[in-house]
């Protein structure tokens, strides 16, 4: 009996110390590790959070000694289905009309994007944009112009509805990010 309560005891008093810890904004590590990489001992400070955020962006702003030098954002991208938004779903499928995957992208102070990953792909098909090589292509872009798939940026065999989406999501987020 007097280990149950030691145990019971141990569990409220670490529930209490957990409980008032300040609650840490995650950011994805991938996003962390390759802020770290390009600019090391840089700060990240969250501008919008995820209830606050806009079309699901969650915006940070990269700091080093007090200087503005870059921003970084997440976003979760929808997707149409392998055969379309309105195609046919079986019926497990039937209430689920769109895949989803997660991506972010580093850009300097100037809204150019400097690094693009997708850091969490959980559509069935298309997973080829998760490719650097592949994303490369979007190094450079500032928002100046609508980013077009198959001209801008190269299309991809086997990926066609994601590399469309993320197209399109790239091209909005950024010239949103300008205005």
């Amino acid at each position: 009996m007097k280990f149950f309560k030691i145990i019971l005891l141990s569990s409220f008093v670490i529930l209490l110390f957990t409980a008032s810890m300040p609650v840490k904004n995650s950011i994805p590590p991938e996003l962390s590790a390759t802020i770290e990489k390009k600019w090391p001992g840089s700060n990240i400070v969250l501008v919008s959070r995820q209830a606050e955020a806009e079309n699901n962006t969650i915006l940070y702003k990269i700091v080093l000694n007090n200087n503005l030098i870059g921003f970084a954002y997440t976003r979760r991208v929808l997707s149409c289905r392998n055969g379309g938004c309105n195609g046919p779903l079986s019926s497990a499928e039937s209430s689920v009309s769109h895949e989803y995957f997660d991506y972010f992208a580093l850009l300097n102070s100037q809204y150019s994007i400097l690094e693009i990953k997708v850091y969490n792909y959980a559509a069935t098909h298309g997973q080829e944009i998760c490719s650097k090589a592949w994303l490369k292509q979007f190094r450079g872009f500032d928002g100046s112009k609508q980013l077009r798939y198959g001209k801008d940026i190269d299309a991809i065999s086997g990926a066609t509805i994601s590399g469309i989406a993320i197209t399109e999501d790239v091209g909005n987020a950024v010239i949103t990010l300008r205005k």
